[in-house]
């Protein structure tokens, strides 16, 4: 690979001003009012890799949580540390602690002193002066409520000039009372219906995307239900006065079939909301985070019922896919509504990430390719996903030129559709950073 085109190709990546696909970034309630340490770069990811090398997974809690000291915290996470530097997640914290507090090294010497550079950072701004710096312009924000708020789904308090936020759907797993508390009234399933369509008309001015995440939780096969029998299972779980989640599982990421079948309804009944909103929808699909789960459960074929069904409503799908990254280019290239996002891909693992990636260059339109989503809970790792991201789309494209497939003005072209021109279109962002800095009527 020759040194000065990849080195120009990756400058003029550099350059871009980056439309992000996905985030979790914590909400200041939550990061301002923790005393920051190191463990707070463990709140995601990495922390996974160390319970996979051995860590008990009831320490990782401990590591996290504001109940032990710095020491005490370092001491449960030091014997694994050594034995997960080696991979994708821990390259990347590295990268980021160097870049964002000029730190070198994560180790027994320096913990305490990144937690003293961390706390010194800690102010109302520092989400969004370290994405800027790095080059983001935007990020796609779907808020996780670790601080218990009342919001369901939407949170109404945020960046508007950071963030579109994405909505994680917050009606599969019903749960009536929290609704109720809201003032909504539910006696039936026209009801609940009512509430989900004027929940998703009134966001989706100011929405990037409805958010399906549940392949967590459950598998992405949403059957088509009859609404006489979603009606009734409605009915019973009203009746029963329990929430979805404690009315129906009956194992870990497994559902009754009734629970089952009354999500699969109100799946397809909110697709249609977004459908006739023009709302695009994203889906959680392959790896889960974490540890030990079903990964049959988040194969993106298991979708393609929706997408035949709903062939106007755009799909972003997440994550490659990975490890059904290759399902992905056929679905991409088969399906005019179809999206593949390489959000969390370039930390996942980036040589697959790369092989993919000259896959769907050769296969699919390249304007259907997201290429950047951090997808992180905390701000300083994005940095790092960003800088692989950049590195190792430069180097695909270069070697794409090398292989004459693109000319180099042609591989600047889709670097910039990647990072950039794309996520603007598909998720219409001017537009909706526009709506959200206008007052947001609060109804729900």
């Amino acid at each position: 690979m020759s040194d000065s085109l990849y080195d120009r190709i990756l400058a003029e990546i550099e350059e871009i001003k980056v439309i992000d696909t996905h985030e979790h970034l914590a909400h200041p309630d939550l990061w301002l009012n923790r005393k920051l340490d190191f463990s707070w770069l463990f709140f995601h990811y990495t922390s996974s890799d160390a319970v996979s090398a051995g860590l008990p997974p009831e320490n990782v809690p401990k590591i996290q949580g504001q109940e032990l000291s710095e020491h005490d915290k370092w001491r449960l996470l030091e014997p694994y540390w050594p034995k997960i530097r080696n991979t994708a997640y821990s390259k990347c914290l590295l990268e980021s602690i160097q870049e964002v507090y000029e730190i070198e090294d994560l180790n027994r010497d320096t913990y305490k002193t990144l937690g003293e550079a961390m706390r010194e950072k800690q102010t109302p701004t520092f989400f969004r002066d370290t994405l800027r710096a790095a080059g983001i312009e935007c990020s796609m924000w779907q808020w996780i409520n670790h601080e218990e708020h009342s919001d369901i789904g939407f949170r109404e308090e945020y960046d508007r000039e950071m963030y579109v936020q994405d909505v994680h759907d917050p009606f599969m797993f019903a749960d009536p009372d929290a609704w109720r508390k809201r003032g909504h009234k539910l006696n039936n399933l026209s009801d609940y219906e009512e509430l989900i369509d004027a929940e998703i008309t009134r966001l989706a001015p100011v929405i990037s995307a409805y958010k399906i995440g549940h392949a967590y939780e459950r598998t992405l096969s949403f059957d088509e239900v009859a609404r006489d029998d979603a009606s009734s299972l409605f009915e019973k779980l009203l009746a029963s006065g329990k929430d979805m989640r404690t009315a129906h599982p009956t194992e870990q990421f497994k559902w009754t079939p009734e629970g089952k079948a009354l999500m699969d309804y109100i799946c397809h009944f909110a697709m249609a909301c977004c459908e006739k909103n023009d709302l695009p929808v994203k889906v959680h699909t392959g790896i889960q985070e974490g540890n030990g789960n079903y990964i049959s459960h988040s194969d993106p074929t298991l979708l393609t019922n929706l997408f035949l069904k709903f062939p106007k409503t755009r799909f972003d799908l997440y994550h490659i896919g990975y490890p059904f990254q290759h399902k992905m280019t056929v679905l991409a290239k088969n399906f005019q509504n179809v999206r593949v996002d390489f959000c969390w891909a370039w930390i996942i693992a980036p040589t697959p990430a790369r092989a993919a990636l000259h896959e769907y260059l050769e296969a699919i339109p390249y304007t259907e390719i997201h290429g950047f989503g951090g997808d992180y809970i905390m701000v300083e790792p994005v940095v790092g996903h960003l800088r692989a991201a950049q590195r190792n789309i430069a180097k695909v494209l270069t070697e794409k030129v090398e292989e004459k497939w693109f000319t180099e003005d042609e591989a600047v072209t889709v670097a910039n559709a990647l990072f950039r021109d794309n996520a603007l279109e598909f998720f219409r962002i001017e537009e909706k950073r526009a709506n959200a800095l206008k007052h947001l009527d609060k109804k729900g």
